[in-house]
């Protein structure tokens, strides 16, 4: 189900403006669940989770360093 609803996301995303805007009143029953993806569900809560602890922020600062280092060519 999730690999359907990706693929009409993405068909939805490409329709013109004045399709989108006719599909628009079907869409605003949809649960909003279903609207978005799993990862900007993801992106939500994380943002949601920092906005109480700003340790989360530091945390994730520090894995995208290490990341970064760790993909260096040639070390």
């Amino acid at each position: 189900m999730s690999h359907f609803l990706d693929i009409a996301r993405g068909a939805y995303s490409r329709l013109s403006p004045q399709t989108r805007s006719a599909l628009a009143s079907f869409l605003r029953i949809v649960p909003e669940n279903l609207k978005w993806g799993s990862s900007y569900r993801e992106w939500r809560e994380l943002l949601s989770a920092a906005r109480n602890d700003p340790a989360i922020v530091l945390e994730l600062q520090d894995r995208a360093r290490l990341a970064m280092v760790m993909r260096v060519p040639g070390r």
